[in-house]
């Protein structure tokens, strides 16, 4: 089974990765992809149900920190990858494949997990070495809203609308509270989130600093080949689960181990017929190929059109 199994547990939130093919800065930031990405993002979550927590649109790579309480993760990053891909290929004035792989989806288990997955995708500018503070990326990111606790409200127009129907919809974009601030009010919530955001971009400066690495800064990162590629490219595999705590990932990856055993015997009986098999909880069903015909094909009769026009 070369793919990892998609987890639909309700229980678990998501950190969603996603990199262009080649990992090219298609993403670079602009007006233009802006309005694409806000306005898609804002359409299919409004449609789906998702919460999103937090999100940054990085040159060549999206984060977004979800939860699906309808378990449609699947189908909400389905259109976002497919409408983002095209009218961002079309702005760009190019065909072909636009995502380097399907997105990777990484179970966030534990309230410790999701703040700092959260602080992650804040602080990803200042991590690549884009920007000194989250604060002056030129791209999209929930940073603003985050700090605001606002909505924000977005244009998609439907290219292939007919001329009764409607061109453009206004969708709410809505970045929500992670569960453990709900509780505080907007002013605490704002100093809380300030202050460790603040403390994890000093620590991500520092690091850069004494590694003799610099920033590039707002207007050099909107300079940015967009058909350029980094010189060098991570591909480090990471794991279903997203932690810092080695007994939460030995944990999962022991979980995960007997749920892919567990699959792999049902799927395999299921593809021979028996669907009265039960898969583990919270996995899809593969594909069903097509089953061989019993009778073959034989050739019409010379006379079967003239009977059937009569």
């Amino acid at each position: 089974m070369g793919r990892p199994i998609r987890d639909r547990n309700p229980k678990n939130l998501h950190l969603v990765t996603v990199r262009t093919e080649e990992a090219r800065y298609y993403l670079r930031p602009s007006k233009d992809i802006k309005r694409i990405v806000a306005g898609v993002l804002a359409r299919y979550q409004e449609i789906l149900g998702i919460t999103i927590y937090a999100f940054v649109i990085m040159s060549n790579h999206m984060h977004l920190l979800l939860d699906d309480p309808n378990a449609n993760l699947d189908e909400f990053m389905e259109n976002v990858d497919k409408e983002i891909a095209r009218r961002v290929n079309f702005k760009l004035q190019r065909r072909g494949k636009f995502w380097s792989r399907r997105y990777r989806d990484q179970a966030v288990t534990n309230e410790k997990d999701l703040l700092e997955a959260y602080l992650y995708i804040i602080t990803n500018p200042v991590k690549h070495g884009a920007v000194r503070h989250p604060s002056l990326w030129p791209g999209f990111s929930s940073y603003e809203q985050i700090l605001s606790g606002k909505s924000t409200y977005h244009c998609f127009k439907h290219y292939s609308a007919k001329e009764d129907e409607e061109k453009e919809t206004w969708h709410e974009l809505k970045v929500s509270p992670l569960p453990l601030f709900k509780e505080q009010s907007t002013s605490e919530r704002q100093a809380t989130i300030l202050k460790l955001i603040e403390e994890r971009t000093g620590k991500l400066v520092d690091k850069r600093i004494e590694n003799g690495h610099g920033f590039m800064g707002p207007e050099a990162v909107k300079q940015i080949d967009p058909f350029d590629t980094p010189k060098k490219i991570n591909r480090t595999p990471t794991g279903n689960c997203y932690s810092k705590d080695a007994d939460t990932i030995r944990g999962f990856k022991k979980k995960e181990k007997e749920r892919v055993a567990a699959y792999r015997e049902a799927s395999f009986r299921f593809r021979l017929g028996d669907f009265t098999v039960v898969f583990p909880e919270f996995t899809f069903k593969p594909p069903l190929q097509r089953v061989p015909r019993i009778i073959p094909f034989n050739p019409l009769p010379s006379d079967y059109l003239l009977k059937n026009v009569a």
